[in-house]
């Protein structure tokens, strides 16, 4: 996030560490007085693509929210599953739809921010699954990109992509510029009943 950014990176979670190149950072992070689980993809490491490691760090990530009651927010920036990794990647989406059910059987609520670009696997595993929905201004978002559906389909088609189309369809719960977002979240937050004993009332 931009250095003007209010979420505060407060806390890194000691048994999901690491020394392993991973495209997925995970912390304890706070939002005003609210802590929560803060996913981050990082756009330096393949993209933001999400293989067997980064599958079973998210995986954890979830289970510790759900353990200790901790809202999620998800920072994502993705090229979709890491498929040159093989069959066992694509499955690891499986465990982390099942981490992110058990997250929300417990009533915690899961915020996803789509970020520039957002596609494949990601876009149906990470995103599609949370609670809201929140789109930055400049996201690109699909699960396959304009070139491939027009190959595929062998016409021209519009824009599909953006977040002004997510907003237009009902899929984008709310789009906002970076400035706004961390507000927008906090607000989020908040309604849903959040405070700073990490506990939702």
């Amino acid at each position: 996030m931009n250095d003007n950014c209010k979420i505060k990176k407060i806390d890194f979670i000691e048994e999901l560490y690491t020394k392993d190149i991973c495209s997925v950072a995970i912390y304890i992070a706070k939002l005003g007085n609210i802590k929560f689980l803060f996913v981050e993809f990082e756009k330096g490491n393949d993209i933001g693509t999400i293989g067997i490691k980064e599958a079973e760090k998210i995986i954890k990530g979830f289970d510790y929210a759900t353990k200790n009651k901790y809202p999620i927010i998800t920072y994502v920036l993705s090229g979709g599953i890491r498929v040159q990794e093989g069959f066992k990647a694509v499955v690891q989406i499986i465990n982390v739809i099942s981490a992110i059910n058990k997250h929300n059987e417990q009533g915690l609520l899961y915020i996803s921010v789509v970020r520039k670009p957002t596609f494949g696997g990601t876009s149906i595993g990470i995103v599609a699954l949370a609670d809201i929905i929140v789109f930055e201004d400049d996201a690109i978002f699909g699960f396959a990109g304009r070139k491939i559906i027009e190959n595929t389909y062998k016409e021209n088609i519009k824009e599909i992509r953006t977040s002004k189309f997510w907003d237009e369809c009902g899929f984008a719960d709310i789009v906002t510029n970076k400035k706004n977002l961390a507000n927008i979240l906090e607000q989020i937050l908040t309604i849903h009943g959040y405070n700073n004993e990490k506990q939702k009332l």
